[in-house]
């Protein structure tokens, strides 16, 4: 069983512990001596017995592992195990334009699309990393790369349909890829019916290869086109396959939400490996027992406690 953090260097914080631990007996020494002056210390002493220097020690060290706690949580804590999990880290890029109101898959494209992201986010292995964009005219971050589950299915309620004018297919991978800066291996979901009426589509795809980034493209709708308020939405394939094939990817045509959920098993990539459990939230809980233990400690020692 081993450890990993996400941000290492902020265990120097740890160093706080034995200062505290330095001021504490610098402060309990000085107290000793100035109490010498006006008291019988040790007779006091001897009628309370180790009273006082026994419960100091426990608030000691309850406050000393408070702060050991509060850091590890601070810097990223996860628990690594051998279990199925995915080599990759994800953002996923849903199309929210108009146009993905069609209703070639029911009940619509997004709709259908929503569904399966959700699915794709339950059937997720352990440790696996997701981070949620939606775009039609400018990118929306929705949600950060995380493996908190309930955070990402959040994300995807947030989803909704653009009454914006325009869809950058490009501009979203982009920021998709930016989302990914700090992930070992990286790669894009993008979820689209392929229309896109600005953007270039080389500069996007020089960057998500200059920062080694797949591009992983499923083209929403059925050869026949379906029916939005605007008219018939038909699919534009062309320019999703050349972005999955520069950038080392895959393109998959999706017509059903079948079609949709073998994509998403094929592009996880699942194989036995080292997954990273997030102890945060696990991590957090404890420091509040350990907050409230050494609170009431402090008032039983001050008899405001029975």
């Amino acid at each position: 069983m081993n450890f990993s953090f996400d941000f290492p260097l902020r265990l120097w914080w740890l160093l706080l512990v034995p200062i505290l631990i330095f001021i504490h007996f610098f402060t309990l020494r000085i107290r000793h001596k100035y109490a010498l002056r006006f008291a019988n210390f040790e007779a006091i002493s001897r009628i309370k017995g180790i009273d006082l220097y026994s419960k100091n020690l426990v608030l000691l060290i309850i406050t000393s592992l408070t702060l050991a706690v509060m850091v590890l949580a601070y810097a990223g804590t996860n628990l690594e195990v051998q279990s199925q999990t995915s080599p990759f880290s994800f953002t996923m890029v849903v199309d929210t334009s108009t146009s993905m109101e069609a209703t070639d898959i029911l009940p619509s494209r997004l709709e259908a699309a929503k569904k399966q992201a959700d699915e794709f986010i339950n059937e997720m292995p352990t440790g696996t990393t997701l981070g949620i964009i939606s775009f039609a005219e400018n990118p929306k971050i929705l949600q950060s790369p995380t493996r908190d589950k309930d955070l990402l299915h959040q994300a995807v309620q947030k989803i909704s349909l653009s009454e914006s004018g325009g869809t950058d297919l490009y501009q979203a991978t982009i920021a998709a890829t930016d989302l990914l800066e700090n992930q070992q291996k990286k790669a894009i979901i993008l979820l689209t019916d392929g229309q896109t009426t600005t953007g270039d589509s080389d500069s996007a795809i020089e960057y998500a290869n200059a920062h080694l980034t797949k591009v992983h493209t499923l083209a929403l709708g059925t050869a026949q086109g379906g029916e939005t308020r605007f008219g018939v939405s038909h699919l534009a394939t062309d320019a999703l396959q050349s972005l999955a094939e520069k950038t080392q990817g895959t393109y998959t045509l999706v017509s059903t939400e079948e079609d949709l959920s073998s994509a998403f098993k094929k592009i996880i990539d699942i194989k036995t490996g080292t997954a990273k459990i997030s102890m945060d939230k696990w991590l957090i809980i404890l420091s509040f027992i350990l907050i409230i233990l050494g609170y009431l400690l402090s008032n039983v020692r001050y008899g405001i406690l029975p």
